[in-house]
């Protein structure tokens, strides 16, 4: 538990991982460790960013993550979009926006809509919204 907890950065949990399979190389393709890596970012600033000092500029940083991880997920073959995952990543984002450090409520409503533009019944995205 306590080396669990103490995990703080993406790249420890890399090293936890390995730790974990008997420190036998473990190998995660490049496009899903970027994924990883830039959605796991984009939380770690979130959390730091609820009721912190220096929340404004976590919360912005998680801003910028998440719009970066949106942009990679829609990138390439549409066909192989993964929607729910580009769903969750733009209500992560409007939670964001609608702080009130942030106070982007327009754009936290154009995010809610994209989603509800492809799944009108998105339980997550009504309540974003409703907000």
């Amino acid at each position: 538990y306590d080396v669990v907890s103490n995990v703080n950065t993406f790249e420890r949990s890399l090293d936890l991982l390995q730790q974990a399979s008997g420190n036998a190389s473990v190998e995660i393709p490049p496009r899903e460790l970027k994924r990883a890596r830039l959605r796991s970012n984009a939380l770690r600033h979130i959390r730091k960013g609820w009721g912190t000092k220096s929340g404004k500029m976590q919360l912005t940083a998680a801003e910028e993550m998440l719009s970066q991880a949106i942009a990679f997920e829609n990138a390439g073959d549409s066909t192989h979009v993964d929607s729910a995952r580009v769903h969750e990543l733009r209500i992560l984002r409007a939670q964001v926006l609608s702080h009130r450090l942030i106070e982007r409520h327009e754009a936290a409503l154009a995010d809610c809509d994209a989603v509800l533009a492809e799944n009108p019944s998105h339980a997550s995205a009504l309540l974003q919204r409703a907000k």
